[in-house]
């Protein structure tokens, strides 16, 4: 089950380089082949990535790009106003309950301190 895995996401990763001219050979990512700052396997690059500054290309190293992905991919996940859909949306990113805890936490501080109505 896991080669088919790995077998899936060596295609996505083929694809990328493919349509977007990212050179696989030179990127740097995580042992599990995710890369990034929001960490995206292949194949979530080629579901969610968002050409956030509109270059042309998606660049997960770019914070435009990577902001409106991962925005693109919690809002296909179910992402609401409703704190339990945020945290079902947030689970599939990353099923950890604590990683969710801490991110809505840190989001409610963000909020509180750093953001003016």
């Amino acid at each position: 089950r896991k080669a088919a895995w790995a077998r899936t996401e060596f295609g996505a990763l083929l694809r990328l380089h493919d349509e977007s001219h990212l050179d696989i050979l030179e990127l740097p990512g995580s042992y599990a082949g995710a890369f990034g700052y929001p960490q995206f396997m292949p194949s979530n690059v080629l579901r969610y990535g968002i050409d956030g500054d509109r270059d042309g290309k998606i660049d997960l190293y770019n914070y435009s790009d990577a902001i409106m992905s991962v925005g693109n991919f919690l809002s296909r996940k179910g992402w609401t106003d409703d704190i339990l859909r945020q945290q079902r949306a947030l689970l599939r990113y990353n099923n950890s309950r604590t990683y969710v805890a801490d991110v809505l936490t840190t989001a409610s501080l963000i909020r509180e301190n750093f953001i003016v109505d």
